[in-house]
């Protein structure tokens, strides 16, 4: 393979430098497509709208509550659930 000099593959000439800018243009043209469809150009037939606030809110609010639920629950039923304890003895 005979060597090429450095200078060559800084400025794009060789054997392989339209194929590598064909590469790198159409990689560029998808990268763009997709962040037209992420900013909401896109002509597809289902819209997600935004959130609002308080479903946020209270999603949050309802999840938090079961973990600490479940974390009151482990305190008090864990050794029993776990198999080192048994309920009827007190």
């Amino acid at each position: 393979m005979p060597k090429t000099p450095s200078s060559w593959r800084a400025t794009g000439k060789g054997r392989n430098s339209k194929k590598r800018r064909a590469v790198t243009a159409s990689a560029s043209r998808e990268a763009s497509i997709a962040t037209d469809i992420m900013a909401g150009k896109s002509s597809h037939p289902i819209h997600i709208h935004p959130v609002r606030p308080l479903y946020r809110f209270t999603a949050t609010a309802l999840g938090a509550s079961m973990w600490f639920f479940l974390m009151y629950r482990a305190k008090k039923d864990g050794a029993v659930l776990m198999g080192w304890k048994h309920p009827w003895d007190h």
